[in-house]
Parts: structure tokens; C-alpha cells; sequence
């Protein structure tokens, strides 16, 4: 689309951070920009990779969607041998060494960069460029932040363009959207919202055919979720009884299914945090941990689900016996937390009766009469 080409025209002549809005494509413009370097460090070299210096570049703070970035380029038309290469622990310093030398561009985790560096294993001087995904979780103690910084003190002409597709990250707290800027080490702020001319008529254009689908519950699914919120509405006033200066207007269970409910607790909070109790730390951890319940609830399969579940009530009871100043869960105590681990466990086992008699054979002949053959097992219900 036209705003596409606009957006990444704008970020190529003058570095900056990118924003768009959801589904706008943010991933589409990466994948052009790590497409371009690619081609570039092939046309630069004399028209093979081996016949000159390639220039070397960076992809960080893309975890986890490194398989769908090299893909997604490969889709995107770049011969196999230019592809950027995804730098993992599997790799050798002695490996990681040889290829920064041959230049190229590459997806690295921010703990293995960071450790190239302070060994010397990768030069800041001669590193092209950085792209870096996700950029409004860049702050000042970021592993990233530092990455740049080191790269900025000893290199000035390279570039450093940042991609975010999360604009209400750079909203929250005082002055987000400068220290991202400031931990980038640049001036230059794009933003793409739905509402911006250009991205309007785009889409005015082609509209979308839109189909919703609504799957009801499942009556373990209804069950669990119901326990939740009750659990969370039980946190939510006793933290209201607890922190009296909190805005009782958002302490709501509506509010607190949302992630942008933990930041504005800790940031209404974080002026007195440290007179704060372990107990009230302790609730504000508790609504995170169910919030993110209600979420796996539908994200995860039933077992996967269990056993996030059965970890929650591990680290509570290993935290309880450590001592280390951390408050036991409240909400574990609850009614409602033993029906939600009652469904949970519903939900992938099936108490099943079996008779011994029947297991046993007819030669086990005497034993205790007919009415006490039955037994329970449990069995996966999937």
C-alpha cells in the first residue's frame, strides 16, 4: 500500500522510531528493510557475497518471531545464501566470530550481543546498522539500550532504526515515547495511527469482508473463568482496603482483565512502593498472575493450562518456605482457587470406575466378594 511505501521512505533517509497501528504492517516494513540490506550488501560486494567486504547488520530484540522474520524475507524474493542468518547459544564464539567477519545480517538475542561485544568478538566500528523490533521496550537499563549505547560511542555513521506496533506502550507513564527516543539514540518520531489520512484512504479502498464467529465456553472453560473472577474481585478489595489512596474508580475486575491495569496500579503506586507491605506487593503480583490466568484460559490447551497452574502454586509455596520477604497468595487460600484447581484438573482427567474382578480374570476366584470390586483411576479425558 501507499502509506506502506511512505512509512518506510520516511524511516530510510533519517533514522527514528516507527509506529504504527495494529495490523497496520509494521512486519511488513521490517521485512522490506532486512530485504533491502540483503540485497544492498549483494549489490555492494561486486555482485557476488564473496567477491567484497558485505556490510554487517543487526536484528535485535526479536524473540521469538526469528523463524517468521527469515520467512517471511525468503518469501519476500532473497536468494537462500543471503538470507539473514538467526545467531543462536548453539553457535561458538569462534563461529559468531567468523561471520561477523564475513558481514551480513543477522537475528541475535540482545544476551548474546551483548556479550560479543564486551569480548570484542564484534567490532562497533564496523557495524552497519541496527533494526530494532519492538523498540518501546527500549529503557535506560535495557540490555538493548546498552547494546546501542556502546554501538553509538564508537560508531556515529551507522544507522539505527526502531519498529513498534504498541503506541499505548509509549503512552503510559511520564515522557515513554522520549526516554524510547533517548535509548535509541534518535530524533525522529514516525507515527502511523488508523485515523492519519493516508492509512484512512488505504483502507477506505479496500474493504474487508468481515465474518465474526462466536464459540461459546465449554462448561469447564465457564467454570474456571468464573472462579477467576471471583478471586480477582476478592484481591481487588482487599487491596482497595489496603492502598485506600488508589483510584477506586479503576479497581474494577472489567479493568483488571486488561494488561494496561498492572501498569496503572505500579504507576500510582510506585511514588510510595517502597512503604508499601509485602502483602499489598504481594496483591498487586496476585491480579497480574490472574489476569494472565484469564488470558492462558483460551490461549493455552488443557494440560498446558494445568500446569501453569500447578507452577503458580509451586513458586507460592517455595516462596512461602524461602523467607526471602515475599507474602504468601492470598488468593490460593480461597474457596474459589480450590473450585478453579478442581475444574483445571477436571479438564484433563476423567475419574474412571473399573472392576478388579473384570481386570483380575475368573481364575482370581475367592476374593472378598462381589460388592467391593470397584476401583477409581484417573486417565487423561482428552
Amino acid at each position: 500500500m501507499s502509506y506502506l511505501r511512505q512509512a518506510f521512505r520516511d524511516l530510510y533517509e533519517q533514522d527514528g522510531l516507527l509506529v504504527m497501528g495494529r495490523g497496520l504492517g509494521l512486519r511488513h516494513v521490517l521485512v522490506k528493510f532486512i530485504r533491502y540490506y540483503c540485497d544492498h550488501i549483494a549489490s555492494s560486494g561486486g555482485g557476488t557475497p564473496s567477491a567484497g567486504k558485505r556490510r554487517l547488520v543487526f536484528v535485535i530484540n526479536a524473540k521469538g518471531e526469528e523463524d517468521l522474520l527469515v520467512d517471511a524475507v525468503a518469501a519476500d524474493g532473497v536468494p537462500p545464501h543471503l538470507l539473514p542468518q538467526v545467531l543462536t547459544n548453539e553457535f561458538t564464539i569462534k563461529e559468531r566470530e567468523a561471520l561477523y567477519k564475513d558481514g551480513g545480517v543477522f537475528i541475535v538475542t540482545s544476551r548474546i550481543l551483548i556479550v560479543d561485544l564486551l569480548n570484542d568478538v564484534v567490532d562497533p566500528g564496523a557495524v552497519g546498522g541496527f533494526l530494532v523490533h519492538h523498540a518501546h521496550r527500549l529503557e535506560e537499563a535495557s540490555t538493548e539500550a546498552f547494546i546501542l549505547r556502546m554501538y553509538r560511542a564508537r560508531n556515529r555513521a551507522g544507522f539505527v532504526k526502531g519498529f513498534s506496533e504498541d503506541p499505548e506502550a509509549l503512552v503510559r507513564g511520564f515522557g515513554r515515547a522520549e526516554k524510547a527516543l533517548r535509548a535509541l539514540h534518535v530524533a525522529r518520531l514516525y507515527v502511523w495511527p488508523r485515523f492519519r489520512a493516508e492509512v484512512a484512504e488505504a483502507l477506505e479502498r479496500v474493504k474487508p469482508d468481515l465474518h465474526e464467529w462466536l464459540q461459546d465456553l465449554t462448561p469447564g472453560m465457564a467454570a474456571v473463568q468464573q472462579a477467576v473472577a471471583v478471586t480477582m474481585d476478592v484481591c481487588l478489595r482487599e487491596l482497595r482496603r489496603r492502598a485506600p489512596a488508589l483510584d477506586v474508580a479503576e479497581l474494577t475486575v472489567e479493568n483488571g482483565l486488561f494488561e494496561a491495569f498492572d501498569a496503572s496500579l505500579r504507576r500510582q503506586l510506585d511514588p510510595e512502593w517502597h512503604r508499601v507491605r509485602p502483602e499489598t506487593r504481594q496483591l498487586v503480583a496476585d491480579l497480574s498472575t490472574l489476569r494472565k490466568l484469564l488470558d492462558y484460559l483460551f490461549r493455552y490447551d488443557c494440560v498446558t493450562f494445568y500446569g501453569f497452574l500447578q507452577a503458580v502454586r509451586a513458586a507460592s509455596a517455595a516462596g512461602g518456605r524461602g523467607g526471602g520477604g515475599s507474602a504468601p497468595s492470598m488468593w490460593l487460600s480461597m474457596d474459589a482457587a480450590d473450585r478453579l484447581f478442581e475444574q483445571a484438573k477436571a479438564r484433563v482427567y476423567r475419574v474412571v470406575a473399573t472392576d478388579k474382578a473384570a481386570q483380575h480374570g475368573s481364575g482370581g476366584g475367592g476374593g472378598g466378594g462381589g460388592s467391593g470390586g470397584a476401583s477409581s483411576n484417573g486417565e487423561p479425558s482428552m
